[in-house]
């Protein structure tokens, strides 16, 4: 088992600017709802020009970014079984993004609040060794994310399964043939359905 929790940023499209725009006057309106006092509100306009190099005034078009920090939690648990030809491996995990609290760090907070999303998942696998070279792989795997706070309600969820022969030619080469049966459900993107036939062949130099 093995879980962990960290900030972690990513970069966020905050505003698109037209050319020959007032930089400070644009930043200042956008920043009016989260800065209502004007000496508060220029400082920080300062600060996002200074921060992202930003000109006076925008001679063909800009687009604005900051860094937005989420919180992510993580949890994992994995368990695998090894006998004298199979082997059978059983993981899921739990991966939850949150924004985090504006107080801890106000400029990394302008603009609306972020996408957060809980995804809960898991997959099995089975290993049958026909003969020391050759195996049938079977795999199942099933996630679902759903939405949080302001994408409450919204969800995806994806299942697959697979089935393998793999067979070992030499210490550098494997190959394998098998099919793939995926579904994905979901009120955010259209449904995907796939049967799929897969032939593989590998070689380390």
């Amino acid at each position: 088992m093995a879980g962990w929790r960290d900030v972690v940023t990513t970069a966020q499209t905050v505003l698109l600017l037209p050319p020959g725009g007032d930089m400070a006057g644009l930043l200042d309106a956008m920043l009016t709802p989260s800065y209502p006092d004007p000496v508060e509100r220029a400082a920080a306009v300062q600060a996002m020009m200074a921060l992202q190099n930003l000109p006076q005034t925008t001679a063909g078009g800009s687009t604005i970014y900051t860094t937005i920090p989420m919180l992510v939690t993580s949890n994992k648990a994995a368990l695998t079984w090894l006998g004298r030809r199979d082997a059978v491996s059983l993981s899921g995990f739990v991966l939850r993004t949150q924004d985090v609290p504006s107080g801890m760090n106000p400029e990394y907070n302008v603009g609306a609040e972020t996408a957060q999303t809980q995804q809960v998942g898991g997959d099995l696998t089975a290993t049958h060794h026909l003969t020391p070279f050759t195996s049938v792989i079977a795999g199942g795997v099933a996630s679902k994310i759903e939405g949080i706070g302001l994408t409450s309600g919204q969800y995806t969820k994806e299942y697959a399964l697979t089935l393998n022969l793999a067979h070992l030619f030499s210490l550098r080469t494997t190959g394998f043939v098998g099919t793939r049966l995926q579904a994905i459900i979901s009120n955010v993107t259209p449904d995907a359905r796939e049967k799929a036939v897969l032939i593989g062949l590998n070689h380390r130099f």
